[in-house]
């Protein structure tokens, strides 16, 4: 459906059973009674990884974690499709949709030494020449490098 560019009123999405929002609240409706009788249908195991994730015409999309699940939901899915749009020529297609992996933070090396500081470790160890402070602080003095 094209968008209008022409601006509407808020009662119009809002409102009544023709608003552009009734439509949508009555779509996700449909796919979630749809969610629940596919869940209803499969083996337990199976079902915790199947989702429905749209329907069209006599297409129903499902998304699944792995491929894994989506190769076992596949051996089901000739008796699954017509039995849950009630049509006969219905069909499934998996999709493998794994979950969002939580945002990783990226690693960060060493701090940096300002030059300075670098070169003011160096002089100090100078005077430890061969203390175990000396090159604990010329090992520390390369971080500047």
């Amino acid at each position: 459906m094209p968008r209008s560019k022409t601006p509407r009123a808020l009662g119009a999405i809002l409102g009544g059973e023709s608003g552009s929002l009734a439509r949508l609240h009555r779509r996700s409706e449909a796919l979630l009674s749809l969610d629940r009788r596919l869940r209803d249908l499969l083996p337990h195991p199976l079902s915790e990884h199947c989702r429905v994730a749209n329907v069209r015409g006599g297409l129903l999309v499902v998304h699944v974690d792995s491929a894994a699940w989506a190769t076992q939901l596949r051996f089901l899915a000739s008796q699954l499709a017509p039995a849950l749009l009630e049509r006969d020529d219905a069909r499934l297609q998996v999709k493998v949709q794994p979950p969002a992996a939580p945002p990783t933070v990226p690693r960060r090396g060493p701090p940096r030494l300002p030059p300075s500081a670098a070169t003011d470790l160096e002089r100090t160890a100078e005077r430890f020449r061969d203390d175990p402070l000396g090159h604990t602080l010329r090992r520390l003095a390369r971080r500047g490098r």
